[in-house]
């Protein structure tokens, strides 16, 4: 097999390992849609509890002026 023939075989087996493991466009899930935050006045503050039901992790972060 020349080198040729291998670029053209491992550039194809690259192009099908993408397609197969990108998700599609209309199946993008949003945080709005999995995200619960509940918040609670308490006397020494505010509670809050967040619950994440996304099937993967996310980070945020909250700020607030007084």
């Amino acid at each position: 097999m020349s080198s040729r023939h291998l670029f053209v075989a491992v550039a194809a087996a690259a192009v099908v390992a993408v397609s197969l493991s990108a998700a599609p466009a209309d199946a993008a899930q949003s945080a709005e849609d999995c995200v619960s935050v509940m918040s609670d006045a308490r006397e020494a503050g505010m509670a809050m509890d967040v619950k994440n039901g996304c099937s993967r992790g996310l980070t945020c972060a909250l700020t607030w002026t007084v």
